[in-house]
């Protein structure tokens, strides 16, 4: 029996019993089921004259009534991705509570009103979804129907990707409460607190994909270009998206579509701000190859679901998580060469989905689809 477990008091009056009829303390705690200084403690307390009932302790009021805490419960579990101190401060608002709880005191409560449901109540870990405002959406629609008979074939996607190295796992922050067994719940993907990942560019088009560029953001990755602080960037700059244009996406995009005997390809990228320098580089380039390189115009916000590449980029990590790199060295090659050598026909399956995917935002009318 472990110390701190209250002795019954049935046993208590028991204990006393067998020392009259003559039992050692040592029988006396075998036929009573508790432990030795149990039993001392109690035959002490009775040769003292001291009562052997244990009167209850008054504790500390509790903040919250029953229907406040399932009111707790509720709010936790409504789906919303509020965090516990929200909740708190939620209640002060509402007049529930007279003060802002501490957190630890509303997740308790929430846990005693699922309790009486015969339920249990835990955390999930990943990140809440975002859904499109309706700017967006209109954005979205007008892109898909001005580009349903655009030629993708001629066209080079391009995108900037963080692969995370998944060994060994690490702590995760972005919460969310549910009820019931954990293992019964889908989705909530595991966000990684500060894991070592190489952020790279890359363009792919259906008939091959360009070289790897790594940029600024990548571990053990030191930066040549600087930021206003003039320290060595961290993420990638205005003057380093150029490099990777010079470098990396346009040379690559002009040879994938010289084998196919296509003389002017269009360059899609998404609107990340380092990238409003590409409409000046293509008229110099264009100028000094003698080329004729065009913009895709405008790409809207919030959609990869549009993009297939992001397609390529979560069969590029199934494929290295498959390979159980040992070292971040291991991780970084594995990404390199796998996505060097996606299959011909998985790049023309991305390429030729594109009317597919426009016409499912149309149906939408501009909201996410299912790519």
């Amino acid at each position: 029996m472990g110390s701190g477990k209250v002795l019954e008091e049935e046993k208590r009056w028991a204990i006393v019993h067998y020392q009259q009829q003559g039992f050692t303390r040592s029988e006396i705690a075998h036929r009573v089921g508790c432990t030795l200084p149990t039993v001392r403690k109690w035959l002490q307390r009775h040769s003292n004259n001291q009562p052997m009932t244990i009167a209850p302790k008054s504790g500390r009021k509790r903040v919250l009534t029953e229907a406040s805490e399932q009111l707790v419960l509720n709010m936790l579990t409504d789906g919303n991705g509020s965090s516990a101190q929200q909740v708190s401060k939620q209640l002060c608002a509402d007049q529930v509570t007279n003060r802002s709880v501490h957190k630890t005191t509303v997740i308790r409560a929430a846990k005693r009103a699922a309790s009486r449901q015969d339920k249990k109540l835990w955390v999930r870990k990943g990140q809440p979804f975002k859904g499109l405002t309706k700017a967006t959406q209109q954005k979205r629609l007008a892109f898909a129907l001005a580009n349903l008979n655009t030629d993708w074939r001629k066209v080079l996607f391009t995108d900037r990707k963080k692969f995370h190295f998944r060994y060994p796992g690490s702590k995760v922050k972005p919460s969310q409460w549910q009820l019931g067994a954990a293992s019964s719940s889908s989705g909530g993907v595991n966000q990684p607190n500060h894991p070592q990942c190489v952020n790279l560019y890359c363009g792919m088009s259906r008939h091959g994909v360009t070289a790897v560029h790594v940029v600024a953001g990548s571990s053990k990755h030191t930066s040549s270009h600087t930021n206003k602080k003039g320290k060595p960037a961290r993420n990638i700059t205005t003057g380093e998206y150029r490099e990777v244009l010079q470098q990396t996406l346009l040379p690559g995009g002009k040879k994938l579509s010289t084998t196919q005997g296509i003389s002017t390809w269009v360059l899609q990228q998404d609107n990340d701000p380092t990238h409003r320098c590409t409409a000046a580089e293509l008229v110099q380039y264009n100028k000094d190859n003698a080329s004729s390189v065009q913009l895709l115009q405008p790409w809207p916000p919030s959609s990869p679901d549009l993009n297939p590449i992001e397609n390529l980029w979560a069969w590029v990590q199934r494929e290295v998580d498959q390979k159980g790199c040992n070292s971040y060295e291991e991780f970084k090659a594995a990404v390199i060469d796998t996505i060097a050598a996606v299959p011909k026909q998985h790049l023309v399956n991305l390429c030729d989905s594109m009317p597919k995917r426009l016409q499912a935002v149309v149906e939408k009318k501009g909201d996410l689809t299912k790519y």
